[in-house]
This record gives C-alpha cells, structure tokens and sequence, in this order.
C-alpha cells in the first residue's frame, strides 16, 4: 500500500498514478511530509497543504517540474534541504509568517520563481538558496536575517534589484555571484 508519512492512500486525496495526476488535497489527519514524499511527481502542479503538516522532508518535491502552485500555512518553521529543487515551473507560493529557516539549496534550479514574498520571520538561509532562479525579478531580504550566505543567489540570469536593509550586518563572500545586469539597494530605515 502507497503510503506518505506514514498515513494510508485513502487520506491523501488523487494519490493514484502520480505521473498523471495534476493535483492533490492532503488530509488534516497528515501531519509531515517525509523525505522525497513527492520525489519526482512530474505532472503536479497544485497541492493543497493543511494547517495541521508542521514537517516537510529534505527533496519532499524534488523534481516536481511542473509544481506551479503552492500555499503552506503558518506552523512551519523550516524549509529543508533540496526541497523545491528543480521545481521548474513554481511561481505561486505562499511561504507561513512562521518559517525561520531555508536550508541550503532550498529553491535550487526553481527557474518559475520571480517575486518570493519571504516573511520577516527568516533569521536563516543556507548556501546556494537561489541558484539558478532565472526568472527572479526582485527580492526583498527579511528584517529579521542578519546575513547572506555564500551563494545566496548565484547564476540567476535575470534579476534585477535586492533590497536589503541595516539588519544585514554580513553579505559573505560570493552572496551574488555571477549576476550582472542587477541592483542592490541598501535601506536604511526599518520601515521598507
């Protein structure tokens, strides 16, 4: 029997033949994603997730080239490691006001993603965050990260401004590596 997290078919609505399935709800009785739970679901492109998941595994949707749609509530604190990864097409996402972490690779090769909203919760991001977002158009640093890790965003071939504020008191070494064409702005009021 095809399980996720521990949790039967019958509680995860259209788990049948993931290469063919476009969606799915997820039961309030699910409360994690595990570990590549999603591992390469190739024609999903919108996911229901509840406020009762507080978990959500390393590559949980890894290669999900299709995945263009996703809200997760407020509970979550972290975003693991590799979990969008190559998540080409994601361009709708909601990120809680509870995360406070993003490990690294978090949304590596996420080419789909353009305008994150990344909530002032964030105190930490791992290496190589971004990289290859080439479809990233602006992104606004949370007031509560104090530094940018080494290839924070990196090859990403169209960005065009980063805003960060006085809370930034450490951009490391390769933070914006190979990106031209860009414009960071340095805010220095707490009001942006």
């Amino acid at each position: 029997m095809l399980s996720l997290a521990g949790y039967a078919k019958t509680e995860i609505i259209l788990w049948t033949a993931l290469n063919a399935v476009l969606f799915i709800i997820i039961s309030l009785q699910v409360t994690s994603i595990e570990y590549e739970g999603f591992y390469n679901c190739t024609t999903l492109e919108w996911l229901s997730i509840p406020t009762t998941i507080t978990s959500i595994g390393s590559r949980a949707f890894y290669q999900c080239f299709r995945l263009n749609h996703l809200y997760i509530p407020d509970g979550l604190t972290k975003i693991n490691s590799r979990t969008f990864y190559s998540c080409n097409d994601l361009n709708d996402i909601r990120l809680p006001e509870t995360l406070t972490t993003l490990d690294e690779y978090a949304f590596y090769h996420a080419t789909g993603f353009a305008n994150p909203h990344l909530p002032n919760s964030i105190t930490s991001v791992g290496s190589n965050c971004f990289v290859t977002c080439n479809n990233l158009v602006e992104l606004n640093c949370p007031k509560s990260l104090t530094t940018l890790p080494g290839t924070f965003i990196y090859q990403a071939s169209s960005p065009r401004s980063f805003i960060i504020g006085t809370n930034i008191t450490k951009i490391t070494n390769g933070a914006f590596r190979s990106l031209s064409n860009f414009t960071l702005y340095y805010v220095r009021t707490s009001s942006y």
